[in-house]
């Protein structure tokens, strides 16, 4: 398998020993970024490396990994796709090379194992892939914080309620996408003949 460096970095030191990301035609490791800046318990901060057959493998495990990190943390990572490159930049021009194409800027972040364990996990069956990818576009689509609707936060009874219709739109395909995650995953609540939704005209509170 070829590597391909990610300029995504590490800044828990120790959370990512033990961790074994092997997904379904790919894997990834932690290795020591001499170039960065970045610097986690007296050493440079690892950075995520896919080993994979081709580069194009080798993004969609980024793509998956962001989406992962999405789920685990409830942010965005990123709103672009970050590149991933065959070789680490050493030189001024290869690192202004990597520039202009969005990429090969270090990038520190927390809960990176534990999103790589999760997109290695997902990577088994293409349902869990979609699931990661639903979650994310509406994420991407209504940006909420972790804490938004957290009634010990700052959260107020109709703080989300806007009054502009394009918002509206937003929201509602944010939730159509959110609620078929649940769907993909089979974990959605669904009437049958045996718990119908309603009996005559009336909810029946079984489903």
């Amino acid at each position: 398998m070829q590597r391909y460096y990610s300029s995504l970095l590490v800044l828990e030191r120790g959370k990512e020993e033990g961790i074994f990301c092997k997904g379904r035609g790919w894997q990834i490791s932690f290795e020591s970024n001499p170039q960065s800046d970045i610097i986690t318990g007296g050493e440079p901060a690892k950075e995520i490396v896919v080993h994979a057959r081709t580069e194009a493998r080798a993004q969609y495990v980024v793509d998956l990994v962001l989406a992962a990190y999405c789920l685990y943390s409830g942010n965005i990572l990123a709103f672009d796709q970050l590149p991933v490159f065959p070789v680490r930049a050493t030189t001024m021009k290869e690192m202004e090379e990597q520039l202009l194409v969005g990429g090969g800027r270090s990038m520190g972040v927390y809960h990176l194992p534990v999103s790589c364990a999760i997109a290695a996990r997902a990577s088994q069956k293409r349902v869990y892939q979609y699931a990661l990818f639903k979650y994310l576009l509406s994420c991407r689509t209504v940006t909420l914080g972790p804490r938004l609707l957290d009634p010990q936060g700052s959260w107020e009874p109709g703080r989300l309620v806007w009054p502009l219709p394009n918002e509206h739109v937003f929201s509602a395909n944010a939730i159509t996408l959110a609620y078929s995650v649940l769907e993909e995953l089979s974990c959605d609540i669904r009437a049958s003949s045996k718990a119908p939704s309603r009996i005559g005209d009336e909810m029946t509170g079984t489903l």
